[in-house]
This record gives structure tokens, sequence and C-alpha cells, in this order.
């Protein structure tokens, strides 16, 4: 090899890297933009988005496509100006909600959430948690019943009715499960309100996740009464800053990928 040519060859390896690390850059933006708009929730909460878009970037750089990079960035970048600062997301979010009047019922039920590995509840569970305990106490209901997730290593219910005592109240819980979804849950409820030969059951979960879940308990020929708490991440009844625009938006997408799901399942 000739000292041209080697010049040559090492100056197109140059070029070659400088587009992947091109490519790679713009892919890792297009996966921080995604994962900012909560767009991660169509490909199951994919948690290495980021780093994955970046490869796939880099590679798309070494060929001709390239500019399409420039071109998927600047949709997202667009897609979070409107989503940031204009009301359509709080019309979303917003169309997701089903609220009734609380009447006299049989039991409480509050849909399954999670806590942290040390033990504390997370906020999201302790806005139904505490949503479903005030309308116990509300006399409303006599009886609580809680929904056991497979994906949960420990005692669920134990920690519910751990801070019920706490709050000085002591309410029967009936706990059912373990369930993987929401659907999950409306079976194993259903079964056993039917046992019990229950009449109707007032529902407590966030307002964005009433729709569906409903609309699954009613397919399973329960009659619930919609109590949803409000969540203590973003104000859904009225999103106004940049931030509660964004989060309504990814549980506007989650729900409405969720409800998809499930009518393509035949669940609702």
């Amino acid at each position: 090899m000739t000292v041209m040519e080697e010049t040559a060859h090492k100056t197109c390896e140059t070029e070659r890297w400088s587009r992947f690390g091109r490519g790679f850059v713009l892919g890792a933006l297009a996966g921080t933009l995604m994962w900012v708009l909560n767009l991660n929730v169509v490909i199951s909460y994919f948690q290495h988005l980021v780093p994955v878009m970046g490869m796939i970037g880099g590679l798309i750089g070494l060929t001709r496509w390239r500019k399409i990079l420039w071109i998927v960035n600047a949709i997202l970048i667009g897609m979070l100006l409107v989503i940031s600062y204009t009301p359509m997301a709080r019309w979303m979010v917003q169309r997701l909600d089903r609220q009734d009047e609380i009447e006299n019922s049989d039991a409480v039920v509050v849909l399954a959430s999670g806590y942290f590995e040390n033990g504390v509840i997370a906020a999201r569970s302790q806005d139904r948690v505490l949503h479903g305990l005030e309308l116990l106490h509300a006399g409303y209901a006599p009886r609580l019943v809680l929904t056991r997730p497979t994906v949960i290593v420990g005692d669920w219910p134990a920690m519910v009715e751990d801070e019920m005592h706490q709050l000085g109240e002591d309410y029967p819980v009936d706990v059912v499960g373990p369930v993987r979804d929401t659907h999950d849950e409306a079976v194993v409820v259903a079964k056993l309100a039917h046992e019990r030969g229950w009449k109707r059951m007032i529902l407590v979960t966030h307002a964005w996740h009433m729709k569906r879940a409903a609309a699954l308990f009613e397919k399973q020929d329960v009659k619930v009464i919609c109590a949803p708490c409000m969540d203590s991440s973003f104000n859904e009844r009225d999103v106004q800053t940049p931030g509660d625009r964004i989060n309504a938006f990814g549980v506007w997408l989650h729900e409405e990928i969720g409800f998809a799901a499930y009518r393509f399942r035949g669940w609702v």
C-alpha cells in the first residue's frame, strides 16, 4: 500500500467513525426525547431506550439514510413543544376520567399498586389506599377488597392493613389474587362478588385509569361505582404546566394502548 493509499484509508476510517459518532449522538437524543415524552410505553417500558437508540443511530449514520435522524429529532422536538405548551394533553387525559355519584355499597375495591424496597408505599399507591380508607371512614361500605400483584415481593395487603390500623381504622379486608394486570383484577374480584352475592362495589383507582378499569369490571357483569382518586404526581384536573402536560400525555398514551390491547383480546 502506497503512502497516498494509506492516507486515503485512514481518512476513510476517520470519516466512518465520525459518521457513526454523529449518528450515535442523534440517535441518543431521539431516545432521550422519546423517554421524556413517555413513548417508551409503546415498547413495554423499555429500560435501555437511550443507549439502544444511540447504537441504532450510529449504524444509520453510516448509511445514506442518515438524514432521517435529523427528521426524527425534528418531529420529536415538535411533539415536545406541542404537548408542553398547548392544552392538548389536558383534553386527552380528561377524556379518560369517569366519576359516579357515591352510594352505599357492599365493599370498596382498591386496585393493586406497589411500594419501594425499603417498605415505603409509593406515592400513587398511597393515592389509592388513602382514598379507599376515606370512603370506608365515611360509611359508604363496610369492608375493603385488595388485589395482590404477582410481581411484588412481600406482603402488599399486610402493609395496607398496617397503615389502616395506624390511622385508627379497622375494617374487614378481603384479599384476592395474584394478579398480573387490571383484567386479572376484574376477574378475581368479580368471582368474589358473585360468590358473596354483592350487588355493587365502589371502585378506586386513578382518574386516568378509571375508564379502562370500569369497562373491565362491567364486562365481568359487576356493578361498580367509580370513585377515582387524584394523582399526587401531577394535577390532572387542571393541567397547566409543561411538566404536568407531559405526565398527562404519558398516562393518556399508556391507557389508550392498554384499552386497544384489551379490546383486541375481547376483554372490554
